[in-house]
C-alpha cells in the first residue's frame, strides 16, 4: 500500500497500524527531505526503523536522499530559470 503522511509523528502510528494489519516490508520516502540530516538519520532511520522491527517488520526501507545529485540540481535550476522568468524585474531604487 502507498501512504500519504503529512507530518513525522504521524509515522509511528501508521507503523503501528501497518504491522497490525501484517505489512513485512515497508519503503519509507520522506519527501518534505531532499538532503540527509539528522532528523531523517535518527528517527527515520533509528527510531521508526527500530519501531517496526520490535512490531514484526522485517523489512524497512528508506532510499538515499536526492541531495546534490547533479541531475537533481539542473532540475531545480531549470524550474528556478522558469520562474524567474515569470516574475517582473524588481525596481532599483536609489
Amino acid at each position: 500500500p502507498i501512504l500519504e503522511v503529512l507530518y513525522l509523528f504521524e509515522y509511528g502510528g501508521e507503523i503501528d497500524r501497518l504491522a497490525a494489519e501484517g505489512v513485512k516490508s515497508i519503503l519509507v520516502v520522506p519527501l518534505s527531505f531532499v538532503s540527509e540530516h539528522i532528523e531523517t538519520s535518527y528517527e527515520i532511520d533509528i527510531l521508526f526503523a527500530e519501531r517496526a522491527r520490535r512490531r514484526g517488520i522485517t523489512g524497512y526501507h528508506r532510499p538515499a536522499m536526492l541531495g546534490v545529485h547533479p541531475l537533481f540540481i539542473k532540475a531545480l535550476a531549470r524550474l528556478a530559470e522558469r520562474r524567474a522568468a515569470t516574475v517582473p524585474s524588481p525596481a532599483i531604487l536609489a
